[in-house]
């Protein structure tokens, strides 16, 4: 992420084939599934091991683990990550839409590790923004598909939580980095390659971070940049950071997605959409 600019912006894996079901039961696709929904890693971390990853500003990591990863890219370039919430829709931030002037513009790649190569596309057929996204607050769109999503191994949804975590806990981030190991994660060059032939680009990473809570993260913010109680953030660290094309990539607690990344201001947390209190306006928007 840049430093000097606003930026807006989850061991085993059980399919069963034999499993259908209509779209209006996966509506938050999801959550209602055994077999179907992914079932979670997590839960067995190793602190040392994760520590020395940040080093790196995070590890590489495969689709497999989290096949609930979507790369969303705007004329080629790659704006940010998202969720796969059923056959036909995702999460992603209202930043990383505001990039494609109109729904075609909107290329989403899942199933893949990369950004640019690989996996299942679909064009978006329809972007809907949060009707009160404005900076952070309500920072999230929903993005429905022109091609039904092929569940598998590397392609399942995700659960949207219904509860935050204590602050202080460890909660997982995963989001379509930069493979480069050169730079410290809270410092992006200005001249960014943004096309799909540079090296190590848009690959699947993750990480992991100290949540916290509204109500301690509004001491660094008040109100700047529409800070809510709809937002949530994570501890600051010294070793790994999201960045400038992680909008939209999610916060994971307890095998589910609680958040996604909204942006980060200067030196203060990263600031994450709490979608544990955006549920019932995405299952209303998915329904219409």
């Amino acid at each position: 992420m840049k430093v000097t600019v606003i930026i807006f912006y989850a061991a085993a894996i059980c399919y069963h084939d034999g499993v259908t079901a209509t779209e209006s039961s996966e509506e938050l696709g999801s959550g209602d599934f055994d077999g179907i929904a992914w079932n979670g890693v997590e839960e067995e971390i190793n602190i040392l091991e994760d520590a020395q990853a940040r080093l790196s500003g995070g590890r590489n990591a495969t689709i497999t683990k989290y096949p609930f990863m979507a790369s969303i890219l705007v004329n080629n370039s790659l704006t940010g990550g998202g969720i796969i919430l059923n056959k036909k829709w995702l999460v992603i931030g209202a930043y990383s839409a505001s990039f494609a002037d109109q729904p075609s513009d909107m290329l989403v790649r899942v199933g893949s590790a990369s950004s640019f190569r690989g996996g299942f596309t679909s064009k978006a057929k329809r972007i809907v923004k949060h009707p009160q996204a404005s900076g952070y607050r309500h920072d999230l769109a929903l993005v429905q598909l022109q091609r039904t999503l092929p569940f598998s191994k590397h392609i399942r949804p995700i659960k949207i939580g219904a509860r935050r975590p204590r602050t202080g806990a460890t909660v997982l981030f995963t989001a379509f980095g930069d493979d480069h190991q050169h730079h410290h994660p809270h410092q992006i060059s200005d001249q960014v390659n943004h096309e799909h032939h540079e090296p190590g680009f848009g690959v699947l990473k993750e990480t992991h971070f100290k949540f916290l809570e509204y109500k301690k993260c509004k001491e660094y913010y008040f109100h700047l940049l529409q800070f809510t109680k709809f937002s949530f953030c994570t501890e600051i660290s010294n070793t790994t950071a999201p960045e400038s094309k992680d909008f939209g990539s999610p916060l994971i607690y307890g095998k589910k997605a609680i958040g996604v990344f909204s942006g980060q201001w200067h030196d203060k947390p990263a600031v994450f959409v709490d979608l544990t209190q955006e549920k019932s306006w995405i299952l209303k928007t998915i329904k219409k």
